[in-house]
């Protein structure tokens, strides 16, 4: 049997198999150690760079909240409501277009509440909802060291207290029947601005065995808004434990990310876990704390009213690829 080194990997040290059922040979996609193969003699065989990985398609959907269920964790005020979806296409040759969208909700009370007679209270808040629309290109997927993203987009500030975040709180409200209710003040029309984002990273991945797997990865960009105040310099980091014996698996992960901008620096660290479904299916959370300077261009990304810091933002989320 003839088998052909498609690539080592720089982090794992894995080959990529492959041999063809032509002439007695049988193609493997698979990744496999040295050392796990003591017996086979590894061959170059140039036929090999002409076996692309299969195109795939994924999909995110997700939501996020400084309250979870009853336990009041956060104050709804600053940023709390959210939802993100994100599409995206990976090429056979490791590059990936995405189309994501993202929305958060930003309150703050705009006078003191009113108990009513029937025992709740009447909150009156200014509001904005930050939509964010955007396309990217990302060589993250073909596995190098370096890799590059590129986006464009549309971002929206939205004050006037209507839209699907305000919908989603006044929902969540009803759902676990708060003792208040909101009453959103309309701030006027949404303003639209332009957004370019730019970024190189280095990542690296080293598999312990089948079942294990250590990443890490180090990205700085640049965010630009023609949005005042909105723009700014990024530095992300996360480092994460993937664990998959059979067709359950899960991924532990922390990291933090920096935005330095014109007044100043802001960190939110995270951490996260994900359950892993097959190959195909994750599902996970993440609680995020942001740190540091505030940035402001939403007018309402403010501190909780009681601790004076900002709340935890919680993530739920699942992705699934096609």
């Amino acid at each position: 049997m003839i088998v052909i080194l498609g690539f080592i990997s720089f982090s794992t040290f894995a080959a990529e198999m492959a041999v063809s059922s032509a002439d007695n040979i049988i193609w493997v996609n698979t990744k496999v150690l040295k050392s796990e193969v003591p017996d086979v003699i590894l061959k170059a065989d140039p036929r090999a760079k002409d076996i692309p990985p299969d195109a795939y398609y994924e999909v995110s959907i997700g939501i996020h909240n400084d309250n979870v269920g009853k336990i009041r964790s956060g104050d709804d005020r600053g940023r709390t409501y959210g939802h993100y979806l994100h599409a995206a296409v990976i090429t056979s040759k490791g590059i990936r277009f995405s189309f994501k969208y993202d929305e958060d909700l930003y309150t703050k009370n705009a006078q003191p509440r009113v108990l009513r007679s029937d025992g709740l209270y009447d909150t009156t808040q200014l509001t904005t909802a930050e939509r964010v629309m955007k396309f990217v290109v990302s060589t993250r997927e073909q596995g190098q060291l370096l890799y590059y993203t590129g986006a464009l987009g549309w971002q929206q500030l939205d004050p006037s207290g209507s839209g699907p975040t305000a919908d989603m709180q006044h929902e969540f409200h009803k759902l676990v029947k708060a003792s208040r209710q909101t009453i959103n003040v309309d701030g006027g029309s949404p303003k639209n601005s332009l957004l370019a984002e730019a970024a190189i990273g280095v990542q690296a991945e080293y598999r312990v065995n089948n079942d294990l797997k250590l990443k890490g990865n180090v990205e700085v960009g640049v965010s630009y808004s023609t949005a005042k105040d909105a723009s700014s310099l990024n530095l992300k980091g996360e480092g994460a434990i993937e664990y998959k014996p059979n067709y359950f698996g899960f991924k532990l992960s922390a990291g933090v990310e920096t935005k330095v901008f014109d007044m100043g620096v802001n960190y939110a660290p995270y951490v996260g876990a994900d359950v892993l479904f097959g190959e195909k299916t994750s599902c996970g959370v993440r609680a995020t704390k942001s740190m540091g300077d505030t940035m402001n261009y939403q007018l309402y990304n403010v501190p909780n009213v009681t601790s004076g810091e900002m709340d935890i933002m919680y993530t739920a989320g699942c992705t699934r690829k096609f």
